[in-house]
């Protein structure tokens, strides 16, 4: 189930159904707890409560051991307030976008 996810969460970044790639990020987030119910612990539960409301998706990126926790804003107000709910904490906030044209190397 874990790699049809990771293929329609490409689709749904391609196409640009932000929607539907935070219900996959959902999605694959569970079927990783349920694969190792050590995935997560309180204090990522606790503050995946307290953003749920703003997102549209979340999910733990990498193979643990300090990676890092993918967050998928429902909207630019909802961004918003992410940011602000975050500020000041413990971790660090790295905004991201996603390429449009993919990788590319350029020979000189």
């Amino acid at each position: 189930s874990i790699k049809t996810l990771a293929a329609e969460m490409a689709y749904a970044m391609r196409e640009g159904e932000w929607g539907y790639l935070g219900e996959l990020m959902q999605r694959h987030w569970l079927l990783n707890q349920q694969l190792d119910p050590h995935t997560t612990n309180a204090p990522i539960n606790q503050m995946l409560g307290v953003l749920q409301p703003y997102l549209a998706g979340a999910k733990l990126a990498g193979a643990g051991g300090g990676g890092f926790l993918m967050l998928l804003a429902k909207d630019e107000e909802a961004a918003g307030q992410v940011r602000r709910l975050l500020a000041g904490g413990s971790g660090r906030l790295y905004e991201y976008s996603i390429a449009e044209e993919g990788f590319h190397v350029e020979r000189l």
